[in-house]
């Protein structure tokens, strides 16, 4: 991926994925949709910089209580605005990831969310990773814990690890 140049875009779950050469990580903590979409307006130039823009965003819809069909359409507008910005931006749209401290009462929306992701990303011509299969013993199953931190919460030095080598595997051939 020599020529290529990716954007990670995301809330804190990606703050500490770092250490590749062709991947930038712009992590925003407590950020969700929206925010998203906002700094992606206010940092146009930014963008300019990349050929691909890899997002990783949701967690946080999710845990405020959204509804996997409004979190969808947030994530429409946004792929929407960064299509009609950048034309030739290649976007992939990287899976929500389950938090231990909520998943009894979130996990049906992360299913849901990501099923519509995966066939939405089909419809807007972009590129789904299936990063959630990482953090979970099967979909819809208990969490890998040793993936987090002890609040829950945010990844385990482990998680970050495990998803920082996903990104690899998944993006690094683009």
């Amino acid at each position: 991926m020599s020529k290529n140049k990716v954007l990670l875009l995301s809330d804190s779950t990606c703050k500490y994925v770092n250490n590749i050469n062709w991947l930038d990580c712009n992590a925003i903590s407590g950020a969700n949709i929206y925010t998203l979409q906002q700094f992606v307006k206010d940092n146009k130039s930014l963008l300019r910089k990349y050929t691909h823009l890899l997002l990783h965003v949701g967690t946080n819809d999710v845990g405020n209580g959204l509804s996997s069909k409004l979190i969808i359409q947030y994530y429409n507008n946004l792929i929407d605005f960064i299509f009609n910005v950048f034309p030739s931006l290649k976007i992939i749209v990287s899976a929500i990831l389950p938090r231990p401290i909520d998943f009894d009462d979130t996990k049906q929306t992360v299913i849901d969310c990501n099923k519509a992701l995966a066939k939405f990303s089909l419809k807007k011509n972009i590129l789904f990773v299936k990063t959630y299969k990482q953090f979970v013993q099967q979909p819809g199953s208990i969490y890998k814990i040793k993936c987090f931190c002890k609040d829950r919460l945010h990844l385990s030095y482990f998680g970050v690890s495990v998803l920082r080598n996903f990104f690899i595997g998944e993006v690094h051939h683009l």
